[in-house]
This record gives structure tokens, sequence and C-alpha cells, in this order.
């Protein structure tokens, strides 16, 4: 494994716009930009791994902190310019270079695995950066940037750790979006950057206090189903790891009338973590949608205590649990 720089980028909401050519635009000047840096760095040094809606961008030279942190400024103006909500991570991490089916170089290990949960985390407001690529980048005497406000953030399948905000004065200043605003401000974020199940959350705080609200409403009627689905965890033949959209067997599968109508009837039930929201045994009348956060589901066995540890499944955002006893109106088969 060799340890390289990583400069990743996401567009928010790229695969919701329905203008296919305003889609080819933005990625044709994505890929200019990354064959730019390509150029400038020299032949093997730069290698490109595209995501569809963005990619990585890998620097395997030594001496990588000064084109990268270069590459990852222009990007970012790049989405300030043309407004296009762009989410941008900085990391420092180990991979191998593969031949793929087609004759490129593929990326596999953790550094890139981990530059990719981290996209999933940022958002359009803010770069974010790994400890090892601040590290890296300050021992390299890059300057013109500033690594401020770190918080600790929990990638999925790997340990929490601080996560820094990168700014580049004159250029672009980053600020955690979603600390202290208010449902406004937060549900408009959301519907901008494509994230239904958010829309739906701050749409049903919304209307805890006006339950004939315009905004609220307005946001809400946006959400077509293509919006309401989520990342399900497979595994191939190889027991490779691998994301699939699937969407939403209740919400996705009715008309606007039908969503708005069940939306606004729910309730919205919210929970720290380590709460439990049903036991199994227990009888039940409800189902519920995960808006926000996980839900672990655990499955108990009498005579194996120990099952109840650990949760059989865990449920993220778009998911539904506790519909069987719902819709076959028996006892809870499961722990929520």
């Amino acid at each position: 494994m060799t340890p390289v720089g990583f400069v990743s980028c996401d567009i928010v909401g790229h695969s919701a716009v329905r203008d296919l050519s305003l889609q080819r635009q933005r990625l044709v000047a994505i890929n200019a930009l990354v064959r730019e840096v390509a150029e400038r760095c020299g032949p093997g040094n730069v290698v490109w791994a595209s995501g569809g809606d963005g990619g990585h961008t890998a620097f395997f030279q030594d001496g990588w902190p000064g084109p990268a942190v270069e590459f990852l400024i222009r990007l970012r103006r790049w989405g300030i310019d043309n407004k296009v909500a762009l989410r941008v991570v900085g990391h420092q991490g180990e991979v191998d270079r593969i031949e793929g089916a087609d004759g490129r170089v593929q990326l596999v290990g953790d550094g890139i695995n981990l530059a990719g949960r981290l996209l999933t985390l940022a958002f359009s407001e803010g770069v974010l950066a790994t400890v090892p690529f601040k590290e890296a980048v300050e021992q390299g005497g890059v300057t013109g940037i500033t690594f401020h406000d770190p918080r600790i953030l929990r990638p999925r399948h790997f340990p929490a750790q601080p996560i820094f905000l990168l700014s580049a004065p004159g250029q672009f200043l980053s600020r955690w979006d979603r600390a202290g605003g208010s449902d406004r401000d937060l549900l408009e974020e959301a519907l901008v950057s494509g994230r239904a199940w958010d829309v739906i959350y701050h749409a049903k705080r919304i209307f805890q206090t006006n339950s004939q609200d315009d905004q609220a409403e307005e946001a809400l009627d946006q959400l077509g189903p293509h919006m309401l689905g989520y990342r399900l965890q497979t595994t191939d033949a190889e027991d490779r790891a691998q994301d699939r959209w699937v969407p939403n067997p209740f919400l996705a599968e009715v008309d606007a009338e039908t969503r708005l109508h069940a939306i606004r009837s729910a309730q919205l039930m919210e929970r720290q973590r380590g709460d439990v929201l049903c036991r199994a045994g227990e009888d039940g009348d409800t189902m519920f949608v995960v808006l926000s956060g996980t839900v672990g589901v655990f499955l108990t066995d009498p005579e194996k205590p120990e099952t109840a540890l650990e949760p059989r499944y865990v449920a993220g955002p778009g998911e539904i649990v506790g519909e069987l006893a719902f819709t076959l109106h028996r006892p809870r088969t499961a722990t929520l």
C-alpha cells in the first residue's frame, strides 16, 4: 500500500437534475480541471477515479500537497463561480493501483474508501480535511490556507475522528452549515442539496408549530419518487461490499397527494442514541420510516441472550422498520 493525497468531490443532487445537458456540462468541467492538474504533475503521478457525480483525484508524487491544495482551491472556486453545490474532501491514505477490466488504473484500499465515506458527511458550504491531510500539507510548507473548527465525525465503517474545515482566505471560507440553523434554513438547504429525508424531517418540525405552513408544504411537493430511496449495502459473489439504490416501498410508490397526506398525518418521533423504540413481543400498530440517524434491529433468542448484544441489521435514512407488526397485526418480532 502507498500513502497518497486525495482531493475528492461530489456534486450535490447531481443525479436528481433532469436536464441531461446540464449534467454533462458539469462533469465535462470537472474532468477538464482534473486533466489540467494531471498534465502539470506528469504521467502516472495523478489518478482520477470517477464516481459518476464526481470522483477522487489521487496524487502519488513526492511533494503532492502543493498541487493538491491548488487543485482543491480551483475545484471549490469553480463550484462557487458556477453556483454548483460541490462537496470537497482532502485526505491522505493508503491505496494500491490495479488494472481494471478496461485497462485503466483502479484504486483499492482504505484511503479511497474513507475519502468516499467522508464525502457523504460533507456539504457544499465547506471543505473537509482529515488530520493526515492537514499534517502533510503543513509539513509541505503550503501557504494560503487555514485549517480550523475541528469536529468529531463518524464515517460509516470507520472510527470516529477529528475532521477540520479548510479555508483559503480571499478565495473561500468554510463553515459547518448544519450548526444552529433554523428548521426553515435547514429545510431550504436540504431541498437544494436533494436530501429528501432531511426535507421531510424539517418540514415535520415546522408543521408542529403551523400545520398549514406554505414553505414546508411546497418543499414536500417537490419530492419526486426518484429522490425517495436509500443505499442498501450488499455483497457480490466475491463478498465485496457494494451499494444498491432501493426506492422506499411506501413513499416512493404512491402519488404526490397521498404522499403529502401520509407525511402530514404521521407522527414525528425523535429519540436519543440508546433509546428503545419498541421491544420484541410487544403489541404494535405503527411502522417507522427512518429520517435521520440509524436504528438497530435486534432479534432476541431466549436461549441465546448474547444475540441481543449486536443488531442483526442497522437501518438508515429512507428505510422502514417495524412494518411486520403494522401490516400483519401481530406482536413485534424484533427490538428496535
